[in-house]
C-alpha cells in the first residue's frame, strides 16, 4: 500500500497533467478597454518614476562599488598562512592555499552531509504560468506549465480556477562548512558564501534514503538528484526537482578582513563590504579585476532592464491614443510606429541624464560623454522621425 498520506509526506496533491494548454476567451468591451488604457497611463507614470529610481540607484550601487573595489586593490596585503599575523588583524588581506574542513558541509533541510566546502541547493517546482494574448474581443489567456525556480503566484491569474499552484515545500539555499581554514586562518561561513560551486553533488542511495525521510514516499532519485512525484518524464503540477552543487576542499583564494585569526567581510571607508573568494591560487589583483567586471556587467544588466521598463512606461503613456487608432489599421500602424519613436526618444534622454547626474561625481567626463551620446541618438531619432513624416507627406499627392 501507498504511504502517500503519511505525515511525512509533500503536503499538497498534484493538480493538472502534462498535457497542452488552456486557453481562456476573456473578451474585452469597449467600456472596458478604454477604462484599461487610461490605468495604463498610471501604471506607465509608476512605471516611469520606477525605473528613474532605480537607474539612479544602480549607477550610484555601480560607483561605489568601484570606489570600494579600487581601495581594496591599492591596500590589500598579503597573508602567510602558516601562522597568523597578528600585525595584520583589522586589515585587508589576501590568503591562497589548500582549505579543508575536519567537518565538511551539509544541508540540513535533507539530513544530508559530505566532505566540502560549500553546498548549493536548487529546487524546481512544476508550475502554472499565464499569458495574455490578443486584444479587445479577441483577448485570451493561455494558461501553460513550466519548471521554475521561483515561486508563480496563481491567485492573481485571471482564471484562477484548476490553474492553481501549491505553496513551496522546499526552497533553494546555500550551505557553507562551519570549520573551514587555510593552514593557521579560519576562513568564516560569511567568506565561503561568496565562494563559487560548480561541480554536480551526485546523490547516493543513503542520501536518497535521508531525503525521503523528510520529503516522504514521493521522493526518489533523478540523474543524480531528487524528485518529488510519480513520474519525472510526466511531471505534474507541484512536482519538484533538487540538485545540489557543490565546492569541494582544495585549493582557493580569499580576500577580507583578518579578524581573530579569521578572514571576514572588510568595509571600505565608503561603508561598502569587501569579501572575495575564488577556487584555486589566484592572485589579489587578478581577484579585484574579477571583480570590477563582474560589478560592470551587473550594471549592465540592471541597467538594461531599467531603460526597458521606462520605454514600455513612456509608451503606457499614450495608450488612449493607440485604442482610438486601433479600428484604423493603417493609421493604427502609423501611431504605433510615432509612439514607440517617442518613447524611445524620451527614454534615450531621460536615462541618460539620470545615468550622468549619478556618475558626475565620481567621473565628470564619463557623465558628460553620456549626456552627448544620449543626445546624439535622441537628435538622430528626432531626425529619422521628421524624415518619415516628410516622405509620407510628400507621397501623399502623388497617391491622390
Amino acid at each position: 500500500m501507498s504511504d502517500d498520506n503519511s505525515s511525512n509526506d509533500v503536503s499538497w496533491a498534484p493538480t493538472g497533467d502534462s498535457g497542452g494548454p488552456d486557453v481562456v476567451a476573456a473578451p474585452e468591451g469597449i467600456l472596458s478597454r478604454i477604462g484599461n488604457s487610461f490605468s495604463a497611463v498610471l501604471v506607465g507614470l509608476l512605471f516611469v518614476i520606477g525605473s528613474t529610481i532605480g537607474l539612479f540607484w544602480n549607477e550610484n550601487n555601480a560607483v561605489e562599488v568601484a570606489k570600494a573595489l579600487k581601495e581594496g586593490a591599492a591596500t590589500v596585503q598579503a597573508a602567510t598562512t602558516d601562522r597568523v599575523d597578528a600585525f595584520l588583524d583589522g586589515r585587508l588581506i589576501h590568503a591562497s592555499g589548500e582549505t579543508v574542513s575536519a567537518r565538511g558541509v551539509a544541508d540540513p533541510d535533507l539530513g544530508l552531509a559530505t566532505a566540502g566546502l560549500k553546498l548549493e541547493r536548487k529546487v524546481e517546482m512544476y508550475q502554472w504560468y499565464e499569458t495574455e494574448k490578443g486584444s479587445g474581443s479577441d483577448r485570451r489567456f493561455v494558461y501553460d506549465r513550466k519548471w521554475s525556480a521561483s515561486p508563480i503566484n496563481s491567485e492573481g491569474f485571471h482564471a484562477p480556477s484548476g490553474h492553481s499552484n501549491p505553496p513551496f515545500r522546499l526552497e533553494g539555499g546555500s550551505f557553507a562548512a562551519q570549520d573551514a581554514r587555510i593552514g593557521a586562518l579560519a576562513i568564516s561561513p560569511a567568506a565561503l558564501g561568496e565562494l563559487p560551486t560548480g561541480d554536480r553533488f551526485l546523490l547516493d542511495d543513503a542520501a536518497v534514503a535521508k531525503a525521503r525521510s523528510v520529503l516522504g514516499a514521493r521522493a526518489r532519485a533523478d540523474m543524480g538528484g531528487l524528485y518529488v512525484g510519480q513520474d519525472p518524464a510526466n511531471p505534474h503540477v507541484g512536482d519538484l526537482r533538487i540538485t545540489h552543487t557543490i565546492a569541494r576542499t582544495g585549493p582557493a583564494s580569499f580576500v577580507g578582513r583578518q579578524q581573530a585569526g579569521a578572514i571576514i567581510a572588510h568595509t571600505a571607508s565608503n561603508g561598502r563590504e569587501i569579501l572575495l573568494a575564488d577556487r584555486g591560487i589566484v592572485p589579489a589583483d587578478a581577484m579585484f579585476k574579477e571583480a570590477q567586471e563582474e560589478n560592470r556587467i551587473f550594471t549592465w544588466i540592471i541597467r538594461g532592464v531599467g531603460l526597458l521598463f521606462m520605454l514600455i512606461g513612456f509608451s503606457l503613456f499614450f495608450a488612449p491614443v493607440q485604442l482610438l487608432t486601433d479600428w484604423i489599421p493603417i493609421v493604427g500602424g502609423l501611431v504605433q510606429g510615432a509612439v514607440f519613436l517617442v518613447s524611445l526618444t524620451a527614454t534615450v534622454v531621460l536615462g541618460s541624464i539620470v545615468i550622468a547626474v549619478a556618475w558626475f561625481a565620481a567621473r565628470p567626463l564619463l557623465a558628460i560623454g553620456v549626456l552627448v551620446a544620449g543626445g546624439a541618438i535622441a537628435w538622430g531619432l528626432t531626425r529619422r522621425r521628421a524624415a518619415k513624416q516628410a516622405a509620407q507627406g510628400g507621397a501623399s499627392p502623388a497617391r491622390a
